[in-house]
């Protein structure tokens, strides 16, 4: 069996796309890598560790970026190994009631009446389950993406408007009410830091045990951890924030002063361990995490020992489970939220985000999904998702790549020439190579809050064609 490789052409191609930007000032610190499902085929960084200063150093495969939401893939790894155990269930809506009991009788919030009390609708249909959680379906939303949510938690005074990736985040950081009817809609919410605390309660240990013990040390992770102790801080990336003018500049502080406020203080993290939000990681760590997930796509004799979840698990994170229909005056039904989102990022092909149904993307457990081909040059059926301080990531299984961005990309390559078709066709092997990209602005791999036009999301799309086109 052999597995896709860069041609030497792709390599140099890569290293320019990258270097060039940051030697103008454009783009802040970065990390490219590829990876198929047994090795690392490229990875490259440039770029000053603390943004302007050459004198503290340049980035390289040892520094630490802030993931903020590329950690909801470790969070689904962690809820589809206890899956494959038989200790927890997607769809079984007990297992919620059991150990969620807090989600148990929740009723959509519809408003306030003009005495300003609040108004519900109660639930009828449907339980909120796993999948629900893992797939941002189950009713619940971020207030920055819900007007209903953000009166809800201004006038409960929970300062957590994100969930609970923020400073000294406690359970009532994931107190929001359901907007629409689970399982008929879409909207990013903290479903995956409930999914979190559901880890915990059945395993008896927080995440940052569980994680490490069952994902962390088999895949040689070693720098990912929810607590910047001062071993990480040493190697951080420094966060920054871009400008109107496209100019960048640092923040004072890398946990106090950027827009999500986070604890410096080791012994003060949590109680609340985010599952959504929370990890610290270099690029070379969450690179083998992403081809652990595409390693696991692969049955049989030829299944790398790396691999982490189970064949079936594997699939469930490419399995679009959003409904598609449409309800008037419901800005939450389909994917219309959906949409918004993935339009709001640049990273997408905006042709696969003209069909206002929806029916060229979806969503699976932990990743959103492209279900037709990208001209960017990702394939249908690949996953991909995000950290708001730039860390993108994709895997691409049709084609056998996987990327990430932090301001970092993960990518995916061409499926692997199998030299026994007959082999191929008894055992169906579908070999997953996983590429991944870094771009570093900041804190996390790049770790940059900037809007659109930003010359990362530039950068990142020209990383991800010239990635495809060098594949052999």
């Amino acid at each position: 069996m052999s597995f896709p490789t860069l041609q030497t052409t792709g390599t140099d191609a890569l290293n320019d796309i990258l270097r060039e930007p940051i030697s103008r000032g454009s783009i802040p610190a970065t990390f490219i890598g590829a990876t198929n499902a047994r090795e690392t085929i490229h990875f490259g960084s440039a770029g000053d560790k603390v943004y302007g200063k050459a004198e503290a150093g340049q980035v390289d495969e040892n520094t630490i970026v802030q993931l903020f939401s590329a950690t909801k893939a470790v969070t689904t790894v962690a809820c589809v190994i206890l899956s494959d155990r038989g200790i927890l269930s997607l769809d079984d809506p007990a297992l919620i009631k059991q150990h969620l009991p807090e989600l148990t009788d929740l009723e959509i919030f519809k408003g306030y009446d003009e005495d300003g009390n609040p108004m519900h609708v109660k639930r009828r249909n449907r339980e909120i389950t796993l999948r629900m959680l893992l797939s941002h379906t189950s009713g619940m939303s971020y207030a920055i993406y819900s007007d209903l949510t953000r009166q809800w938690v201004n006038e409960r005074g929970n300062p957590r408007i994100l969930g609970g990736g923020g400073k000294r985040a406690t359970m009532q950081s994931l107190d929001f009410p359901l907007v629409y009817e689970p399982g008929t809609g879409w909207s990013y919410s903290p479903g995956l830091d409930w999914a979190g605390v559901l880890v915990e309660r059945v395993t008896g240990q927080d995440l940052e045990s569980f994680f490490r013990e069952n994902i962390f040390v088999p895949l040689r992770m070693t720098s990912t951890t929810f607590f910047p102790t001062d071993e990480v801080k040493s190697r951080l990336m420094s966060m920054t924030k871009g400008l109107p003018d496209r100019s960048i500049e640092c923040f004072p502080d890398n946990f106090e002063s950027h827009n999500m406020p986070r604890e410096g203080d080791p012994s003060k993290v949590g109680p609340l361990l985010a599952g959504g939000a929370g990890l610290y990681s270099t690029a070379r760590d969450f690179l083998a995490l992403l081809r652990a997930i595409l390693a696991s796509g692969i049955q049989g004799k030829f299944r790398p020992e790396h691999a982490i979840i189970s064949k079936a698990g594997h699939d469930e994170m490419f399995r679009d489970v959003c409904a598609s229909e449409l309800t008037p005056d419901d800005p939450y039904s389909g994917k219309q939220k959906l949409l918004e989102i993935m339009d709001s990022t640049g990273y997408h092909d905006k042709a696969l985000l003209g069909d206002k149904s929806g029916s060229h993307v979806g969503h699976a457990i932990g990743l959103c999904l492209n279900l037709a081909d990208s001209s960017n040059g990702r394939k249908a059926g690949s996953g991909c998702w995000d950290g708001v301080a730039k860390t993108p990531f994709w895997i691409d299984p049709t084609t056998g790549v996987a990327v990430r961005e932090r301001l970092f990309i993960s990518r995916s390559t061409r499926p692997p020439k199998i030299a026994d078709a007959i082999l191929h066709i008894c055992t169906a092997i579908r070999l997953h190579d996983t590429i991944s990209c870094l771009f570093t602005q900041g804190l996390c791999f790049t770790n940059i809050f900037q809007g659109l036009p930003s010359p990362f999301v530039d950068t990142f799309v020209k990383f991800e064609r010239t990635l495809y086109d060098h594949l052999q």
